[in-house]
């Protein structure tokens, strides 16, 4: 987690608690909740090797430079995702932000979502709840981790897909981690298989059907710039922004 996003998270976390303490009745509470609920989210799905962090990293820095949203925006990453899972104190603040209503209603979703699921996948469970929060929280753009699975079902998120041909990516990898091609190209196959097998077998849910997004954006047509101010232009024309 870089310096600025682990300080958004933290002023995201700080402004949600300072609203909670505000909270005197079951009225303040529905006002609460409801105001969380008004707050956009978006999930970023892609392909290995498409640079979905650079672009969720771009976003974050746009919005949070141009636009006075409250809370700030922040970017939830598999990095930031784990440590928020593994840090005890972290994942206790991070519920402690929410009422009892909004954390009963993310247990109850996810006994559903998870109750089918073979005991090797159940481990996700707690992922889910934190990918849950966040989105409930709001403002928030939180990359793969079936972000787009696990907040299906919620209002005002927006799914995004970001794709590319695979010599573009392998060509992208193989500079990136210092690598040859074929390396490259086996590094790209072992991370899809094992991010749409689990998905396609136990879960049911196509992460490559682009029916399931709001938009598909070709990283190798488009800078990480470029990408960032076509979402930002989406989230502006549903009213979000």
């Amino acid at each position: 987690m870089t310096r600025s996003m682990d300080l958004h998270i933290s002023n995201q976390l700080k402004y949600w608690k300072q609203q909670k303490d505000k909270i005197i009745n079951i009225k303040d509470e529905k006002l609460f909740i409801n105001k969380k609920q008004n707050l956009p989210f978006i999930t970023i799905s892609r392909e290995y090797g498409c640079g979905g962090v650079e672009i969720g990293e771009t976003i974050v820095k746009k919005i949070n430079r141009d636009y006075k949203s409250e809370p700030e925006w922040a970017l939830y990453d598999k990095k930031v995702l784990e440590k928020i899972s593994e840090d005890t104190g972290f994942t206790t603040n991070l519920l402690n932000v929410m009422t009892h209503t909004s954390v009963n209603k993310i247990t109850n979703v996810l006994q559903t979502m998870f109750a089918k699921l073979p005991s090797h996948l159940t481990i996700y469970r707690k992922m889910g709840e934190i990918i849950r929060t966040v989105a409930t929280n709001g403002n928030a753009i939180i990359i793969g981790r079936g972000g787009c699975w696990i907040t299906r079902d919620m209002e005002k998120g927006l799914h995004i897909k970001i794709v590319a041909p695979l010599k573009w990516r392998i060509e992208r990898i193989s500079t990136l981690c210092k690598i040859n091609k074929k390396e490259a190209e086996k590094l790209i196959n072992k991370k899809s298989d094992m991010r749409e097998n689990d998905f396609k077998e136990y879960i049911k849910f196509d992460i490559s059907d682009p029916k399931n997004y709001h938009l598909v954006l070709n990283s190798e047509k488009l800078s990480p710039d470029e990408c960032a101010n076509i979402i930002i232009a989406l989230i502006k024309i549903k009213g979000y922004l």
